[in-house]
């Protein structure tokens, strides 16, 4: 059983005791508030100048603040805490020698003081149970927070108080009373009010800060004689306060304590800081209170207000230094974190590309070299006698030379065109080496990085498996060509056969010409076959020589072809060619013409019989492909299904089997091995014509494309059959 359902099992009165620990919790709680807030109001009251009711220091007011802030939380305990608030600031104040009337209005300012504090602090710095104050005070701008925070209630608390006693004033001077005991100062209300708030925003701030700072962080960075310096600190602080406060001078001597507030604050925790920060004020407090050195001649309030004053500032510059230490501390720290883990990955990353056989190199946006792995420097790129450094050029580290021999410019290196922005590059390069006897081919792959900061390519060495690939095409091409001679005799000698065949009488010559017409398609259907096999291994083996190409000019061409094939053969229903301007793409002028021709061989092939057929090739939407040319070529045939689309790329796969088309079921695999060869994509969907649409990428090329030319069209003989460029 869960704890919950025990929880809602449990018997009445077993859940009582846990009800009644809480009680006493709260209860000593409020008790230790008290008995905190009570020593502060009887220090403060200590510290009254002259024969007024005006305490030099408050730091009760600081106390409210804190016990609001951590007591207050349920309705009830916020009022029980607020009612002995209340209470105790009345009773104190009228026994250290308040009158009645001015301890209640002094209980009032002071739990006002406590909830302006307490509501602006929750409000502005997101105080509750998950981020208690000793948290939230942990910037500098924090403290700005708590400096406006204590001013405001102080202003508020301040204003009341100054309102009251002055309308008490003037009623006594209406009737002629004696209400002198009510003079906070001997001075006017306005003064009055002020020296209030300078005093309770001195003794908020530094009350709220010592706290927090208290209950921070208790280590610093571990440096020699930390010990010893700490001890020196206090002891050099409790002579110079004791000198500053406790002795009457000519001059005052007060700005000494802030070479050791900064001191303090800069060099140790926040915790020490606070304590040292302590230790100033209760100096002063203390000599405030004894009436020691200068403030036994203390009887004016623009002395008070410039003792709170440096107090104030004391306690911000003191604070802030402390924060801004921490904040560096705590900055150092996460640098000191985020460098060990950017060691870690590096480490890790180097580890990653020694471990590849294939080189790697990184250059940024000047062309410089900043990155290589072993392969790259045991030479694979320009040999083993090269050797390149981060500060050397891209041209000095490597010397590529075009697959058909003539030497590349810096500015015709694949990762330098990947750097200039003109999309992922992939072309095999010859690399010259003084000890072979034979240029090794080596395949380049580039890729711009992120934010134009340079490019990454990758090297690999293929000369082995291009020669044997070349050794295979040949030996393809031979087996090819030697398939083929018995085909191609075959072929004449039913040729020969048909033209005996004249010879027979018509009932026996048309079932022997019909025979040797199946024979016929036979063999054509084997031609077609080699031819195939043997296109689709150039087309997954041979090396493609990247240069740009205008598919929109290579497109007529092989429109025309079909044309003039279509016209030849009488076709009825002749399709209609749309070819729109395409942007120049960088594919091998060779594998990109075979691609045309089986994709519009493909249309044609299967068409809608029921209707004229239509081939459109356009530019397809880019969908944020910066680098590459999205192509599609449409037609209103018989569509392939959903289900079929992924299919059809695979060998041998025929859907439409029924229809009494031929074919080998290798036309579209070899298209996605083209696409796939420079690396691209190319899948298959519907579109608005109903048949089936065939999209493709290519790498961007760099050329505009050219102007149509009539020349590149031969002039259709039956109007039926057009071919617009748009």
């Amino acid at each position: 059983m869960r704890a919950e359902e025990r929880q809602v099992t449990r018997p009445s009165g077993q859940a009582a005791p846990a009800r009644r620990h809480a009680l006493p919790v709260q209860l000593r709680h409020c008790a230790a508030w008290a008995a905190v807030f009570a020593l502060a109001v009887v220090i403060g009251r200590g510290t009254r100048v002259g024969d007024t009711q005006l305490a030099m220091f408050w730091p009760a007011a600081g106390i409210a603040v804190l016990w609001a802030n951590h007591t207050w939380r349920s309705t009830a305990w916020t009022l029980g805490n607020a009612t002995v608030l209340f209470w105790l600031t009345a009773a104190l104040n009228y026994l250290t020698g308040a009158p009645t009337g001015l301890s209640a209005l002094f209980a009032v300012v002071n739990l006002l003081h406590a909830w302006v504090g307490w509501v602006l602090l929750r409000r502005w710095l997101g105080l509750g149970p998950q981020l208690p104050l000793s948290r939230a005070i942990n910037r500098p701008s924090s403290l700005m927070v708590v400096l406006a925070v204590s001013f405001l209630a102080s202003v508020a608390s301040g204003a009341v108080l100054t309102a009251a006693v002055q309308a008490v004033h003037w009623a006594s001077a209406a009737t002629h009373a004696d209400r002198g005991d009510w003079h906070l100062t001997a001075t006017s209300g306005l003064l009055s009010l002020g020296i209030w708030v300078v005093r309770n925003t001195a003794s908020t701030l530094i009350v709220i800060t010592v706290a927090t700072q208290l209950r921070g962080s208790r280590r610093d960075r571990a440096r020699p004689y930390r010990t010893t310096e700490l001890v020196l600190l206090f002891g050099s602080s409790g002579l110079v306060s004791g000198y500053v406060f406790g002795l009457r001078h000519d001059v005052r001597l007060d700005f000494l304590m802030m070479p050791l507030l900064a001191w303090a604050s800069l060099r140790f925790s926040q915790r020490a800081a606070g304590a040292h920060l302590a230790l100033t004020a209760t100096s002063m407090l203390t000599a405030a209170a004894v009436e020691a050195g200068d403030f036994a001649t203390v009887t004016e309030p623009a002395p008070v207000a410039v003792a709170q004053l440096f107090l104030l500032v004391l306690a911000c510059v003191s604070v802030a230094l402390s924060l801004y230490h921490h904040d560096r501390e705590r900055i150092l720290a996460q640098m000191a974190a985020a460098e060990a883990s950017a060691r870690s990955k590096s480490e890790l990353l180097d580890a990653v590309l020694d471990t590849i056989s294939d080189g790697v190199v990184a250059i940024d946006a000047q062309h410089r070299v900043q990155l290589r792995n072993t392969a790259a420097a045991a030479g694979i790129i320009a040999g083993p006698s090269r050797t390149t450094t981060a500060a050397d050029p891209l041209s000095d580290a490597v010397q590529l030379r075009r697959a058909d021999g003539t030497p590349m410019t810096e500015s015709d290196l694949p990762i330098i065109r990947a750097a200039r922005g003109e999309g992922p590059q992939r072309e095999d390069v010859l690399v010259a080496d003084e000890t072979a006897e034979e240029p090794r081919i080596v395949e380049v792959r580039a890729a711009a990085l992120p934010e134009d900061h340079g490019a990454v390519a990758v090297f690999r060495d293929v000369t082995r498996e291009r020669r044997h690939t070349a050794q295979l095409t040949a030996f393809a091409g031979m087996v090819a060509h030697d398939l083929k001679n018995p085909l191609s005799a075959l072929t004449g000698w039913l040729e020969d056969l048909a033209e005996l065949l004249d010879a027979l009488p018509a009932s026996m010559a048309v079932r022997a010409r019909t025979d040797v017409q199946r024979m016929d398609a036979a063999a054509a259907r084997m031609r077609q076959l080699i031819e195939d096999l043997l296109s689709y291994s150039v087309a997954r083996d041979q090396p493609a020589q990247l240069t740009d190409v205008d598919i929109s000019r290579l497109a007529e061409d092989v429109v025309a072809e079909h044309r003039e094939r279509l016209l030849a053969t009488g076709t009825e229903q002749l399709p209609q060619f749309v070819v729109e301007e395409i942007p120049v793409v960088r594919a091998d002028p060779v594998l990109a013409r075979q691609l045309v021709e089986n994709l519009v061989s493909n249309a044609l092939k299967y068409r809608d019989p029921q209707r004229p057929p239509i081939v459109h090739l356009r530019a397809g939407d880019p969908q944020n492909l910066p680098g590459w040319r999205r192509i599609e070529l449409a037609d209103n045939g018989l569509g392939i299904p959903p289900a079929q689309r992924e299919n059809v790329f695979k060998e041998f796969v025929r859907i439409h089997q029924g229809t009494g088309v031929g074919g080998t079921g290798l036309g579209l695999p070899m298209c996605r091995r083209i696409v796939q060869r420079h690396g691209g994509a190319i899948s298959a969907m519907g579109n608005e014509l109903g048949g089936t649409s065939m999209v493709f990428t290519l790498p961007a090329g760099t050329a505009r494309p050219g102007p149509a030319t009539s020349a590149a069209l031969p002039a259709p003989r039956r109007d039926a059959v057009t071919c617009s460029r748009r």
